[in-house]
Formats: structure tokens, C-alpha cells, sequence
């Protein structure tokens, strides 16, 4: 919290803050671990656990105002680089649900939809897909229920060269 405030007293006005998050908890997760891909577990009815997902991001914003940083992001993207395996901290969300990966969609409408009923016009706007490359940010979006939740488009330049041809 020290230094949000040492830097809002600097810049003279409060911070535009984001959370993103890489990976929920292993016990969200199909594969136990936070790293090496995976995507949401299931639960005992072979559902994707989207509501603990959900349940979870709602679980963390309130974690960080009781550990003294008593702040709601302005921005949140409920997860980096959904169509990106990593070996580090990742977690797979397909453009629509299968019998091995959960959906993105489905996953940012529980999260909209818990974050909209707890914290109602204080909740972040949400930003995304975040997704790796340009090549599938159109058809995640497209896929989107409720493209009116989404505030913003987010995503990644890392598979194309666009230094070659920015336009």
C-alpha cells in the first residue's frame, strides 16, 4: 500500500490499477498444479468448476482489502494468455467448452456475474481475452455471450511480427 500511495502523491493523482491473474489455485485446476497448463478441474458431476472460479476472484479482491490494501483495481482480466499452454503459472480456456478444456466465455460470465451481484457498480470493469496473439483474440471475443461486459480488448503481440508491419 506504501508505495500505491508514495506513487499517487507523486504522479499528483490516483493510480490506474490492473489484476490479472495466471493461474487460479491447484485445486482449481484439471491438472493439480498451478504451471504446466491445464485448465478448470471438474467437479463430482463432470462440471467445470466455473463458480469456484468465479467464487475465487471474488475470494481474492476481498483478501487484498482485509491484508491493508484497500483497493479495487480499476481493471481486471480474469486470465492471461487463455489459449497458451506455459510451464510456467498458466491455465487453459478455450474459445468454447470441450470434454478437455473449459470455455472462456463461461468462465468470464461466472466471474462478471459474482463480481456484478456482491460489488454491483464497484466491481472493475473487466478487460480481455488477453490472449496470446491476435490470431484468436477476434473469434474469443466473438464468443463472448455478453460482449456488453467486456470493457475493454486485451491481448498479446508475441506470435506475429508486428514490428515488420504494425498496421
Amino acid at each position: 500500500m506504501l508505495q500505491i500511495t508514495l506513487a499517487e502523491a507523486t504522479l499528483g493523482r490516483p493510480l490506474k490499477i490492473l489484476l490479472s491473474a495466471w493461474s487460479p489455485p491447484a485445486y482449481l485446476k484439471s491438472n493439480s498444479d498451478t504451471k504446466n497448463g491445464g485448465t478448470l478441474a471438474t467437479d463430482s458431476n463432470g462440471e467445470y468448476r466455473y463458480n469456484d472460479y468465479a467464487q475465487w476472484w471474488y475470494s481474492s479482491l476481498n483478501y487484498y482489502a482485509s491484508s491493508g490494501i484497500d483497493i479495487i483495481p480499476d481493471y481486471i482480466s480474469m486470465q492471461n494468455e487463455p489459449n497458451w499452454v506455459a510451464n510456467h503459472e498458466s491455465n487453459v480456456l478455450a474459445i468454447t467448452e470441450s470434454a478437455t478444456e473449459a470455455a472462456y466465455d463461461t468462465a468470464f460470465e461466472a466471474v462478471w456475474n459474482k463480481l456484478n451481484t456482491r460489488m454491483g457498480a464497484s466491481m472493475p470493469k473487466m478487460i480481455g481475452p488477453e490472449t496470446v496473439g491476435l490470431r484468436v483474440a477476434d473469434q474469443y471475443i466473438d464468443s463472448l455471450t455478453n460482449p456488453e461486459h467486456l470493457y475493454g480488448y486485451a491481448h498479446h503481440l508475441y506470435q506475429q511480427d508486428v514490428g515488420a508491419n504494425p498496421d
